[in-house]
């Protein structure tokens, strides 16, 4: 706060819907993944910069009404076009026994793919929700995709049956 004050000339205690202070926050993460990014190739170019980011219900540019942009102050599409980042995987935790829901993890994956700028994106499969078979149906929806990395959340619960790493 005292940073933020000494850089707006601001005193006082913001809200956390004040939109100047959301834009300084917001600023300061991309700040932080930028100088990431400058010393990870600096001094290991081989590392693969990658954020697991917020899906919203809906995939939506990132502005004020967008729950990533707003809440948790990613930019991610910036970083991504921006170069800061080699990978983003999206956290699009779906339950492919609800269609709906199926819909929504195929459109969040097409929305990273989309917005990968030349990079690469993946949604993040939700085992720890999923049956197993739902599972795997995800991993390959991920494949077939063009994506070329797959992830699922959650190691120590890879299926909603309670099947550990080891039998998945």
């Amino acid at each position: 706060l005292s940073w933020f004050h000494t850089f707006t000339g601001r005193s006082d205690r913001p809200l956390p819907t004040d939109p100047q202070w959301s834009e300084w926050r917001r600023q300061q993460v991309t700040a932080l993944v930028r100088r990431m990014a400058a010393l990870i190739r600096s001094e290991k170019p081989q590392v693969v910069l990658s954020a697991d980011v917020v899906c919203s219900a809906k995939p939506l540019l990132p502005d004020e009404n967008n729950v990533f942009y707003r809440s948790v102050l990613q930019d991610w599409t910036g970083w991504m076009s921006n170069g800061y980042l080699d990978l983003a995987l999206g956290m699009a935790y779906r339950e492919e026994s609800d269609p709906a829901l199926a819909a929504e993890f195929d459109q969040w994956q097409q929305f990273l793919l989309d917005h990968a700028c030349g990079r690469r994106a993946a949604a993040i499969t939700g085992g720890y929700i999923n049956l197993l078979q739902h599972t795997l149906v995800q991993l390959h929806r991920v494949r077939q995709s063009g994506a070329d990395v797959i992830s699922l959340f959650s190691h120590a619960t890879p299926t909603s049956q309670g099947v550990g790493s080891e039998t998945f």
